[in-house]
């Protein structure tokens, strides 16, 4: 491991609040080819219909998903919404862009592991469900590893 980098992430804001770049499946990224990124997450709420995470793969060229993740940070939400024909909301299914892959139900102290390369995103089917009291709301603790990759011939 070379560094990494953790916290907890209370999911409360409602979805006229979401930024762009939470209207689309996200992705941790490696830059340099001898790394990977692995990411941990864990369940730390006992309601599993506030959702666990579903996971997609892209259905576009690399070049159209870096200009998607570019305009999710540059664009205003208005803008965004024009140019791709996304609406707000968290992504919960298949859509021009994305195939959804699969989905990893939510349980009290489930510990999820992953490439941090897959796009994921959380799998919250009712929005007004979500809380701002951590004894109640979709509490998570995420870790994100970056990693050297494994050198070895096989």
């Amino acid at each position: 491991m070379l560094r990494s980098a953790s916290r907890l992430t209370l999911l409360t804001s409602p979805v006229a609040a979401l930024a762009p770049a939470h209207w689309i499946p996200r992705r941790e990224r490696a830059f340099a080819p001898e790394q990977c990124v692995a990411v941990a997450e864990l369940f730390l709420f006992h309601e599993p219909t506030l959702g666990g995470t579903h996971f997609f793969a892209p259905r576009v060229s690399p070049q159209a998903l870096e200009q998607l993740e570019h305009d999710a940070e540059a664009l205003s939400p208005d803008a965004f919404s024009q140019r791709h024909a996304i609406a707000a909301g968290f992504p919960q299914a298949s859509s021009a862009c994305f195939t959804h892959v699969r989905t990893v139900p939510a349980r009290w102290n489930r510990l999820l592991i992953h490439d941090g390369a897959a796009f994921r995103a959380p799998a919250i089917a009712d929005p007004s469900r979500l809380a701002s009291d951590p004894r109640q709301g979709r509490l998570t603790l995420r870790a994100v590893l970056m990693c050297s990759r494994n050198r070895v011939a096989w």
